[in-house]
């Protein structure tokens, strides 16, 4: 059976219909022999949307090992399809948090190629963007043993300061004023630097915006308790 794209990006543009289109996608995934590329970099996609509406941390881990199992797999036989290596960037790295040091330092090299090879292909993209962002922002905020780790695997660990992250967190904000996640990281990432004044002016506009998904309610706690370190 043919499978209607327009009528999946549609459901997947609201992404509390995750799951509908996660088990949609997986029935046509099973029931085919060969998978269509168009179809496998939508499946990823709900399956990282889907992370964000699973319960238990064993719910989230699963399903975005699942995604990144799949994307792993297709970006072999499709390296330079923009939207699969933009979706195993998301869902690869949204993975590493549910891991331990070992395979989060080395599912961050591949994040980071996906990451790279994404960007190239979709340079105006603000999803991309972001997580470059934040991709800084982790290397910035690395302690001793992270950066131990990674220097095993990348040899000598990525260099990146809070301003780089920061530079890109404005930009994405300039494109996407009332993003959630990306206002959390502005206000963090003012907070590193000592600004309190502008951490809690983007701690509040964080708070402003209405919460959908997990990820969403836990920024907004880690933005109120960002809240009292600003005063």
């Amino acid at each position: 059976m043919k499978m209607n794209f327009q009528e999946i990006d549609q459901l997947l543009s609201d992404k509390r219909n995750s799951h509908q289109v996660y088990e949609k996608l997986k029935m046509q995934i099973v029931s085919e022999g060969e998978i269509d590329v168009e179809l496998l970099w939508r499946f990823i996609q709900s399956c990282h949307q889907k992370a964000l509406f699973s319960g238990t941390f064993n719910e989230k881990k699963n399903i975005l090992i699942e995604g990144r199992n799949h994307a792993q797999q297709a970006v072999h036989t499709h390296p330079n399809h923009p939207n699969l290596l933009k979706f195993a960037a998301m869902v690869t790295g949204k993975s590493v948090e549910f891991v331990g040091l070992t395979d989060k330092v080395r599912q961050g090299k591949l994040f980071k190629e996906y990451l790279d090879s994404a960007s190239e292909l979709l340079p105006d993209d603000t999803r991309l963007l972001h997580l470059r962002a934040r991709y800084k922002f982790s290397m910035s905020q690395m302690n001793w043993i992270e950066r131990k780790a990674i220097n095993a695997v990348f040899m000598v660990a990525p260099d990146h300061t809070i301003d780089e992250a920061l530079e890109d967190l404005l930009e994405v904000y300039r494109k996407e004023p009332t993003w959630l996640d990306n206002l959390l990281y502005i206000a963090k990432s003012y907070h590193v630097k000592k600004d309190k004044v502008k951490a809690l002016e983007f701690v509040e506009k964080c708070l402003h915006e209405t919460a959908i998904d997990d990820e969403d309610f836990h920024h907004q706690k880690e933005a109120k308790e960002l809240m009292g370190k600003c005063k």
